[in-house]
């Protein structure tokens, strides 16, 4: 049983490095990731400290508890400013909005202090465990200040998981009609249940470790194996959630002007693309082909077709289809419509004859004999 605590240690611990490892790389990839890496660097200290309290590690534990107020009451604020983000299509959080830092902020000082200055060190490593676990009775009178440090820690991030549950509760709905109405996700209703239960259970992931800590120290083994799987594995589906977002976000990804140095608009690019490349010929074509092809995203290109071009993509791509059947057409006599159709990209001759009639008025046997 011991075995398999260690590994599923391991594994709760992993989850939210990993995320992290990922999330900076997205970084250094000039990917815009800051939010969720901090965040997952957040709870990774998080897990780090409550791993080393209940294996009684207590070197470790005088380290991260050093962090573990700011990590703790930071990481709600780090998560409402990615769902905002994203939300808002890419849109910078508000610069006022910062000064809510200010509260982990106070309390890692005034935790600092009167964990590691307030009281002689000596009698702080006797009694660290009796703090942490909430054995009051156990304390001395010098240890009381940091007994009440350490549950203003839990309060503040009991709070913050309220106020979490009600932004989330706004900005999912929001995610769900504006940065991913594009996802493979099968429908809007799937997509927003998904995301509330993701949120829901980020949210359960970090409350499960004060609810372990305030509870009781002396649980089961079994029980706590339980949720530190519950953990892990909230944790890599929280992750995946918003690697997710961050891929489709139109503003996740730095402007196309800006990556190459303002030489031309991803408009002046797609119209180039289209004209050398010829790619409206492929009938396998796809918004997300196109997009890897031009080393931008599916919904920054998608944006550019609506927004700067008055379009969409796929009646871009059939206006240039149908300019090149209309050459096909009046250069060869005698030609079959359906290698017409075939050769200016079209899957069949139904819909080429229906997109050729919408655009020119005329079929394309009436377009030939004109």
């Amino acid at each position: 049983m011991k075995i398999i605590l260690l590994v599923s240690s391991i594994y709760a611990l992993a989850s939210p490095g990993i995320w992290a490892i990922v999330f900076f790389k997205r970084m250094r990839e000039k990917i815009d990731s800051r939010y969720a890496f901090f965040f997952f660097l957040s709870i990774w200290i998080i897990f780090m400290a409550v791993l080393a309290d209940f294996n009684q590690l207590l070197d470790m534990s005088l380290v991260l508890n050093f962090f573990y107020p700011l990590c703790l009451v930071g990481s709600p604020i780090l998560y409402l400013f990615f769902l905002y983000e994203s939300s808002h299509e890419g849109k910078k959080t508000p610069k006022w909005a910062f000064y809510f830092f200010l509260i982990p902020l106070v309390q890692f000082v005034c935790s600092a202090y009167f964990f590691y200055v307030h009281v002689p060190f000596d009698l702080l490593k006797v009694h660290f465990y009796d703090i942490i676990f909430g054995r009051k009775d156990l304390l001395p009178l010098e240890l009381k200040f940091p007994y009440f440090m350490n549950m203003l820690t839990t309060i503040l991030f009991s709070i913050e998981l309220v106020v979490t549950i009600i932004f989330s509760s706004y900005f999912i709905p929001q995610i769900t009609r504006k940065s991913i109405q594009d996802s493979p996700l099968i429908g809007n209703r799937r997509i927003s249940i998904f995301l509330f239960g993701l949120t829901i259970l980020t949210i359960l992931g970090i409350g499960t470790i004060l609810m372990q800590i305030l509870i009781s120290y002396d649980a089961t083994i079994l029980w706590q194996i339980s949720f530190e799987l519950f953990w892990g594995t909230g944790w890599l589906v929280c992750g995946y959630f918003m690697f997710r977002l961050i891929s489709v976000n139109p503003r996740s990804i730095y402007s196309f002007e800006e990556e190459w140095g303002n030489k031309e608009s991803l408009e002046q690019t797609i119209y180039k693309h289209f004209e050398n490349e010829h790619s409206y010929l492929d009938p396998t074509i796809t918004l997300d082909k196109l997009a890897k092809d031009l080393k931008s995203n599916r919904t920054y290109v998608s944006n550019t077709f609506k927004e700067r071009m008055g379009t969409n993509f796929n009646r871009f791509v059939n206006e240039y289809r149908v300019s090149y059947a209309k050459g096909l057409l009046l250069k060869q006599d005698g030609v079959k419509m359906n290698d017409v159709a075939h050769e200016s990209g079209f899957n069949s001759y139904a819909t080429f004859y229906r997109v050729f009639k919408e655009q020119t008025g005329v079929s394309p046997k009436e377009f030939m004999d004109q």
